[in-house]
């Protein structure tokens, strides 16, 4: 499948099958099975909001035990080269866009090039937060010329894994009333199911992303109002619940982050930069300190409105 071929309609047939993916999963005692950390990019960062439905559900259908995901380039630079045959997953990239659709909350599909010319052509600047949607082919490191999945031990349970649990199921509580708040949220709230399967998903997230524990050992199924959220959701709530929940892990790191003071402003040496470590699974090891991978999709960006 060609990325020039593919436009918003393509983004959001794949978040409809990622929609039905979650459905099957959330109702399960152990819905994350056969996945272990999030999906994550070459360079060590994670994958955010519907990317992660998404990359962990194109690594469901491929059987990886591996959440590494990049392009044929960005991977080739750690010295993995995907096989001849692979076939790409379809992620999304967005981006912000300062502008407003013809009709406000609905999304815009347009069928063929010159819809989306016109598409183009009819918005008019405002300050609407839009986004801009391209889908980008990505290959697992299971596609790749010579892997062998890697035993990976289970993170132990701390004793202070309660407490961070209740603590950051506090600051949910704290960051959704105050979403509730914002006069630019008050026009589309969220739904209490919304926010029960924001609740839990986000706190997964948490968990996973800080080592305290692997997907696959999360074993209680989602509450029914969760469940209920996804069942009413079209594309762009489930994109817009993926947003949302990667915001609150993202606010919750920089409150726990702890303040560091420079004693001096002299700059670094390059030769003490060191790259970041690679996750437990990989089994093709970086030798290399490497730029962040670029997004190498030929598709142009088509402006969706999210009502973020």
């Amino acid at each position: 499948m060609e990325n020039s071929k593919l436009g918003v309609s393509a983004c959001l047939a794949q978040v409809d099958q990622a929609r039905v993916w979650l459905l099957d999963r959330l109702s399960q005692a152990n819905p994350w099975r056969g996945l272990t950390t999030l999906p994550c990019r070459p360079d060590g960062t994670e994958y955010v909001g519907t990317n992660v439905f998404l990359l962990w559900m194109h690594q469901d259908n491929l059987g990886s035990s591996s959440s590494l995901w990049g392009s044929k380039k960005s991977l080739a630079q750690l010295g993995m080269h995907v096989r001849d045959n692979a076939k790409p997953s379809i992620a999304i990239y967005f981006a912000d866009f300062d502008g407003r659709m013809p009709t406000a909350g609905v999304i815009q599909c347009p069928a063929d090039k010159a819809a989306e010319k016109r598409l183009m052509q009819e918005m008019e600047p405002a300050g609407q937060r839009v986004k801009l949607l391209k889908p980008i082919s990505l290959y697992n490191e299971a596609q790749t010329e010579g892997f062998r999945p890697s035993k990976v031990t289970a993170p132990i349970r701390q004793p202070s894994t309660d407490a961070q649990i209740g603590q950051f199921s506090k600051f949910c509580d704290e960051f959704l009333v105050n979403r509730r708040m914002q006069p630019e949220n008050q026009a589309h709230p969220l739904t209490a199911q919304d926010e029960v399967f924001l609740k839990r998903f986000a706190s997964d997230m948490m968990q996973v992303s800080v080592g305290l524990i692997h997907a696959c050992d999360i074993q209680q199924p989602y509450p029914a109002a969760a469940i209920e959220a996804i069942t009413r959701a079209n594309s762009a709530r489930v994109m817009k619940l993926g947003g949302i929940a990667s915001e609150i892990c993202a606010n919750h790191a920089k409150k726990m982050k702890p303040v560091t003071r420079q004693a001096s402003k002299a700059p670094t040496p390059p030769a003490q930069t060191v790259s970041p470590p690679m996750k437990e699974h990989k089994t093709n090891s970086a030798t290399a300190s490497l730029p962040t991978p670029s997004r190498d999709s030929t598709a142009e960006p088509i402006p969706v409105s999210l009502d973020w």
